[in-house]
């Protein structure tokens, strides 16, 4: 019990308690189906990584120092510009930090249940276009101009993330607004009967979403 205890504390502090930090004002944060494999992953890798209390004792220290540093850097310039990189440092301070902790081993064993997990994400990720394929009925010639618009639409989206003179806010607010502009480039290219059933199946995802 104490082994699975440390392990789940060790999860917790290690792998995704920065990232949880960092999301917080991410526009895309609280979707369901993301806190639901992001806790997938948390007990998966805490059944595996036998943590030990001395470990243990040390992450939680790392760990406090961080949420310290990330409130304060939260409070003085969440939304100046370079926000995003001193963040970044923060996060690169800890990870390092972290990993002078673990032996070879548990290393080896992260990496690879990481690597795992991002295998599975993206086979569920084709079966999900499939799938939408399929209701949707799409020709070839759609499915390709998708594809092409997804491509264009993830540039602009790193572009605006990585633009070191926009402050926190103003990235959230851009990204908002690329959202929409998508949405609405992809049902340009939907027929009038196709349209009605990507509104359907929204709203039936959105029902989903408040009641789960």
């Amino acid at each position: 019990m104490k082994k699975l205890i440390a392990s789940i504390f060790f999860l917790s502090v290690i792998t995704f308690t920065a990232n949880a930090q960092i999301k917080r004002d991410h526009p895309n944060n609280g979707k369901a189906h993301g806190k639901k494999e992001h806790k997938q992953m948390k007990h998966d890798i805490a059944g595996k990584l036998d943590v030990t209390e001395s470990q243990r004792i040390k992450m939680k220290s790392i760990n406090e120092d961080f949420r310290t540093k990330m409130k304060s850097l939260e409070g003085s310039s969440a939304t100046q510009p370079g926000y995003d990189t001193k963040k970044k440092a923060l996060i690169a301070e800890r990870k390092q930090q972290i990993d002078a902790l673990l032996t070879a081993e548990q290393k080896a064993q992260k990496a690879e249940l990481k690597k795992e997990y991002r295998s599975k994400k993206n086979d569920n990720k084709k079966d999900k276009v499939q799938s939408k394929r399929l209701s949707l009925d799409l020709s070839n010639d759609q499915v390709a101009k998708m594809k092409a618009q997804r491509e264009v639409f993830k540039s602009k989206e790193q572009a605006i993330k990585q633009n070191s003179s926009l402050t926190q806010q103003q990235k959230i607010e851009q990204l908002k607004a690329l959202r929409a502009e998508k949405k609405n480039n992809f049902k340009s290219l939907l027929n009038q009967q196709q349209k009605e059933k990507w509104d359907a199946m929204h709203q039936h995802h959105n029902r989903s979403m408040k009641t789960s």
